[in-house]
């Protein structure tokens, strides 16, 4: 059944990782109290796989990564008045 979930993104970590069920799509990404979330439409019937995510506040340096490595999911301005990224980190292809 399709449904609407939502994660959230806790504290400042260097990558949130999430099981999520395979083919979900992302909706939006917002704040809600103090934390960054993010809201997929997922067919919960689904078996999940993990995904990962990280947040980067504007002008801070992306250490670990190239541009082919991540995948904007959306923005948004958090309590401190950061404007913060969030990029989903794509699964390298296992040679």
């Amino acid at each position: 059944m399709l449904v609407v979930y939502k994660y959230i993104m806790e504290g400042i970590e260097p990558v949130y990782n999430f099981d999520i069920p395979i083919g979900a799509k992302i909706v939006d990404v917002g704040l809600q109290e103090r934390d960054g979330v993010f809201w997929m439409l997922v067919n919960n019937t689904k078996p999940t796989e993990e995904r990962r995510f990280i947040q980067v506040i504007t002008g801070e340096d992306i250490e670990n990564y190239s541009i082919n490595d991540l995948d904007p999911v959306g923005t948004y301005i958090n309590a401190f008045r950061q404007v913060i990224h969030v990029f989903e980190i794509q699964k390298k292809d296992e040679e």
